[in-house]
């Protein structure tokens, strides 16, 4: 353990920051407009429809960056 981490945590996260935001509150897609326009990628796991829902379905996101990788992952 470092920190209260696992050490393979720390070793995979290292460098990284964590985000925690509730994507069903108001203004939620406007705290991620500055995450979405640096990402290279987004991947999301909802069931279908639920990012459009929330204002983040592909069409929403491809304007904000347009070379953004959109990757749906569903079971």
């Amino acid at each position: 353990m470092i920190d209260g981490e696992s050490i393979g945590f720390a070793v995979l996260n290292h460098g990284k920051r964590s985000v925690a935001i509730d994507l069903k509150s108001g203004g939620a897609v406007e705290l991620l407009r500055p995450l979405i326009e640096k990402a290279d990628v987004l991947v999301e796991q909802f069931r279908p429809g639920v990012m459009d829902r929330l204002g983040l379905g592909y069409e929403a996101v491809r304007e904000i960056n347009p070379g953004l990788i959109y990757c749906s992952i569903t079971g």
